[in-house]
């Protein structure tokens, strides 16, 4: 998915390419606020990666995959499961 994901950045305007890093770095901040104990303050910065990439990539992307995955463990471990839960499916 790598290589697919070079192909579909390599048609991109720069602004592209620079949401698609700060999807990247909300993402790193979600899940580093997550290993700190504190996954409700890593939310907002798994929502902002997940939109950008479903925006940038579609629904149907690895790095979508992986940034709903994310926000999803986030929502588990903030205490709210039943929300988390279709999100695993």
């Amino acid at each position: 998915w790598e290589a697919r994901t070079a192909r579909l950045r390599a048609r991109w305007p720069a602004g592209k390419q620079g949401e698609w890093e700060e999807a990247s770095r909300l993402l790193r901040e979600a899940l580093r606020l997550r290993a700190e104990g504190r996954p409700a303050r890593g939310l907002p910065f798994a929502t902002g990666a997940l939109a950008i990439r479903r925006r940038l990539a579609g629904d149907r992307h690895p790095a979508t995959a992986s940034a709903l995955a994310a926000f999803a463990v986030l929502r588990d471990e903030a205490g709210d499961p039943r929300a988390a839960l279709p999100l695993h499916e």
